[in-house]
């Protein structure tokens, strides 16, 4: 199963419902201990890139995510 890095951004009006993802797709990892295992090192760098990808909207949270928990985010069928 491939894992993904996932940045959850905080939303900008207080009144938005659900919460804005920006998923890194394009290196996905094999397996769950290489994400977290990089992410240690590049939560920072993770975060940054998101929030220049939104405008400067700050990041809430960068997390460890696999490919079918990833697909039910972006299609609504679980919340996050």
């Amino acid at each position: 199963m491939k894992w993904f890095i996932v940045a959850l951004m905080f939303n900008v009006e207080s009144d938005q419902d659900g919460t804005d993802i920006f998923a890194f797709t394009k290196y996905p990892f094999p397996d769950e201990i290489m994400c977290r295992a990089f992410l240690i090192k590049n939560r920072e760098l993770s975060a940054a890139i998101a929030s220049k990808k939104y405008d400067g909207r700050p990041v809430k949270n960068v997390v460890c995510v696999d490919e079918i928990k990833l697909q039910y985010w972006i299609t609504g069928e679980q919340s996050i």
